[in-house]
């Protein structure tokens, strides 16, 4: 583990809450992905990146077109469902279509990412 990540994740829950809403976006998906990967992997912090609303969808479609890693893709569909559970996306019909298009590309993660992408569809109706 890098050094800033156990000192990071040495700190209490809500500490690390805490000093995760601070990281740019970028930091803050790398510390998600580092999350994640970890036993048990944590999804917690899709919630506090879907904090900062709609200025970070951009970013996060970009990631999630050139992530490769299904697993991440998955879990960045979640940061999306997090936004639709927040009313960021209401409405946004071109961002189901958009993740539509990556799960139907995708083999060990479609179920779940599937089920996630059907919860997206059902916050986002105006």
């Amino acid at each position: 583990m890098p050094a800033e990540y156990r000192e990071f994740f040495e700190l209490s829950l809500s500490e690390r809450h805490e000093r995760f809403r601070t990281f740019p976006v970028e930091k803050q998906l790398d510390v998600y992905f580092y999350a994640i990967g970890r036993e048990p992997p944590d999804f917690g912090f899709a919630d506090d990146i879907a904090l900062r609303g709609k200025e970070v969808v951009p970013f996060l479609f970009e990631r999630l077109k050139s992530e490769k890693d299904e697993y991440n893709q998955a879990a960045l569909i979640r940061v999306f469902e997090s936004l639709s559970a927040r009313g960021d996306l209401r409405g946004r019909q071109d961002i189901v279509e958009r993740i539509r298009a990556i799960v139907s590309n995708m083999k060990d993660f479609k179920g779940e990412a599937k089920a996630t992408l059907e919860e997206i569809e059902r916050n986002t109706h105006e």
